[in-house]
């Protein structure tokens, strides 16, 4: 019997999705995107359109240490935004890598991470993400840099990014608009 909804969330018949978040993620500067292309299903975009000489930042990081989150924030006056996070390590403790880290100190980034589960979460999609957390150490059980990029005031949870295809195209889409890494 194929997986199917049946009774609201619940999945009959299959199993959980793998928890945890593959260790490639790629990261644009908020202001070097135009434009993002809508996918078929609300909350999915299917494309980016960058400004000339623009694109994604792909980082490698250590395995197993990608997580991104979304958290419900309610205000005083009843409002309701989401916080979103990607938090992860960079083992790296070049100049290099401290230098990577150091230019995203006050720049509104989007953080594009696939899940174990086969989807691409957008972190800061609506108005950006901020480096809000870098614990650097060379402690050999906290080497490199503990990462958190967070987004506040999000108007809801991540939106997805989808080729429309399948994983391995949108792997080679976003692949198509790296500039660096």
């Amino acid at each position: 019997m194929n997986c199917a909804i049946t009774d609201g969330y619940k999945q009959d018949i299959c199993p959980l999705p793998t928890p945890g978040a593959y260790q490639t993620l790629w990261i644009a500067n908020l202001s070097d995107i135009v434009g993002w292309g809508s996918g078929t299903t609300a909350g999915e975009k299917d494309s980016i359109t960058f400004a000339p000489g623009k694109g994604l930042y792909k980082y490698q990081v250590q395995r197993d240490s990608v997580i991104l989150r979304d958290e419900k924030q309610e205000e005083e006056n009843g409002a309701i935004n989401y916080t979103q996070e990607a938090t992860f390590k960079i083992l790296d403790m070049s100049l290099a890598a401290r230098d990577a880290v150091d230019a995203m100190n006050g720049v509104d980034v989007v953080v594009i991470g696939r899940t174990k589960a086969d989807t691409f979460e957008i972190c800061g999609f609506d108005n950006g993400a901020r480096l809000a957390v870098n614990v650097r150490s060379t402690e050999a059980a906290d080497l490199g840099h503990l990462i958190t990029i967070r987004a506040i005031n999000q108007p809801g949870l991540m939106k997805h990014f989808y080729e429309g295809t399948s994983v391995a195209a949108t792997i080679t889409l976003l692949e198509s608009y790296v500039v660096g890494s």
